[in-house]
């Protein structure tokens, strides 16, 4: 319950990671740091920015209309 809780704090809301370890019932911060990084292989702040570069990614990408896997570079791949 807690790693969907803080996956979603993380991703829907600007809360610091301070304020959201405390929603979760950390006594701290540093503590919900070693946490989310066994759940998530990083720390609350870098995955926050990796799941903020991915949003924006797929973003772009809905927004040009293509399928995944159709751009320039996956069709020259599969050039002869």
């Amino acid at each position: 319950m807690r790693r969907e809780l803080a996956e979603q704090l993380l991703t829907s809301t600007e809360l610091s990671v301070a304020e959201a370890s405390g929603l979760l019932g950390y006594g701290s911060q540093s503590s919900f740091t070693r946490a989310f990084r066994r759940w998530f292989g990083a720390t609350p702040q870098r995955w926050r920015i990796d799941a903020r570069e991915r949003a924006a990614a797929n973003a772009a990408g809905d927004a040009s209309g293509e399928a995944p896997g159709s751009s320039e570079s996956a069709q020259a791949e599969t050039a002869p």
